[in-house]
């Protein structure tokens, strides 16, 4: 589960795209800071998607305009690839989104889309602007229907990451600590932009932890819980045009689903744990959305996620990567526990067991898709499903880390599944030429 020695720059994109594919992704949205950021990463992905046959995955610009991505730059981009196969259109036209700049709709009228039309290059904007302040104004769909309202011309909107939020109702005792529910947020969102013809982006991440951004705040899903909750949100009740994972392979903020790299990056401050447990898991969920019905589970699978490093009340020392304080109970979003969340996804009941040197804990588990949360007090710990006094599986997770002294939320997860395809074999392949995308459901 990791890069092969001796790949080049090219295989390991190529490798992405398969694994994007066998994910049931579309594509990727390109998160570029400037005109050549966004030229290179284009380029290379239209190469690697051509070179294994991938005819249908596409791309779409997203400008980061956090570092002031010049209009023109903008521009050109869209002249240059908007026409090109694996560029995604909405409408016939080319999409273009964004982050930030939702400072001034007309600017955006005024230096990139009356540009584009005056060329005969139109696009379809669906650009995340949010409210003008996001820490205190309510995601209600009075004040979503406010920015539509301010942002003039828009086609639609994508909403990132609603702050102090995490993926559960107001009245579900695991939202713990909280501003809003982000399924609340997003449900109003859509409504607001549904109900005006707009265009909707939704969102899903697997956690966030902004390792050395001075706010320090983690969010707090509970591993498949959160995951579950998001997508019965986003499939029932939101109804989005379409969705935007949270992102591929962003690693300093710990929200990366990409399963083909492992050691992921040297960013400071940030572990080089597998989240291949939220891709693999994940799959389910995206087939449900494009399908419209859930899948049927035929192979029993076992999902785990936990922090290797657990909450410490008695740490008080200074990153040593990011030179930052310990962080703070107030930015601590969610109900954060010393917990391993374990998600079953099982063809009948079972008995989970957790077993380790202080003896053992036992569940109930139904049939289908279920998060049981198990408290952690020692490792190793072995996790065993039992059925008609019969092993179905048996996962052991080592255990904690202590080697970085501060704060480290960072989540390890990894899945197994009874037929023994599990987060140790899995390998980047072609597999989802033939329609397969998992050995669990179908």
């Amino acid at each position: 589960m990791s890069y092969r020695s001796g790949q080049t720059p090219d295989d390991q994109l190529r490798d992405d795209v398969r694994a994007a594919m066998e994910g049931g992704l579309d594509g990727f949205a390109i998160n570029a800071f400037s005109g050549a950021q966004a030229k290179n990463l284009l380029e290379s992905f239209i190469r690697a998607a051509d070179s294994v046959g991938a005819d249908n995955f596409k791309l779409i610009l997203s400008a980061d305009m956090s570092l002031g991505f010049k209009p023109d730059e903008i521009v050109d981009t869209i002249v240059r690839y908007g026409g090109n196969p694996h560029y995604l259109k909405v409408g016939g036209k080319p999409l273009l989104s964004s982050y930030g700049g939702d400072g001034s709709m007309e600017w955006w009228s005024e230096n990139v889309l009356r540009v584009l039309e005056t060329m005969s290059h139109p696009v379809t904007f669906v650009p995340y602007f949010d409210r003008p302040h996001p820490n205190w104004d309510t995601p209600s769909s009075s004040n979503w229907q406010d920015v539509i309202n301010r942002s003039g011309g828009v086609d639609g909107l994508f909403n990132f990451l609603i702050p102090g939020s995490t993926p559960f109702y107001s009245q579900d005792p695991n939202i713990g600590h909280h501003w809003w529910s982000i399924l609340e947020a997003e449900e109003s969102l859509s409504k607001a932009l549904h109900d005006r013809g707009k265009f909707f982006i939704a969102p899903y991440m697997p956690y966030y932890w902004a390792v050395c951004h001075p706010a320090r705040q983690y969010v707090e899903e509970q591993g498949g819980r959160g995951m579950t909750n998001w997508w019965t949100s986003i499939i029932n009740v939101q109804r989005p045009e379409m969705v935007e994972l949270i992102t591929w392979n962003d690693y300093s903020e710990s929200t990366y689903v990409q399963p083909t790299r492992v050691p992921l990056s040297k960013t400071p401050g940030v572990t080089s744990y597998s989240h291949i447990g939220y891709y693999e898991l994940l799959k389910y969920y995206i087939a449900w959305y494009r399908s419209g019905h859930a899948p049927s589970i035929s192979n029993d699978a076992l999902f785990y996620f936990y922090r290797p490093q657990q909450r410490r009340p008695d740490l008080d020392a200074t990153d040593s990567s990011c030179k930052l304080g310990r962080v703070k109970e107030s930015q601590l979003w969610g109900k954060v526990e010393n917990a391993i969340y374990v998600t079953t996804a099982l063809t009948h009941s079972a008995e989970l067991v957790a077993r380790n040197a202080f003896g053992l804990r036992s569940f109930q588990v139904p049939d289908g898709i279920a998060t049981t949360t198990i408290p952690i007090n020692g490792f190793p710990l072995v996790l065993e499903l039992w059925a008609n006094d019969k092993l179905i599986q048996k996962a052991k997770i080592m255990g904690l880390s202590d080697d970085n002294k501060s704060d480290n939320f960072n989540v390890e997860s990894g899945y197994l599944v009874s037929t023994g395809a599990s987060s140790d074999s899995w390998n980047p392949s072609d597999a989802w030429k033939t329609g397969r995308v998992s050995v669990w459901f179908r």
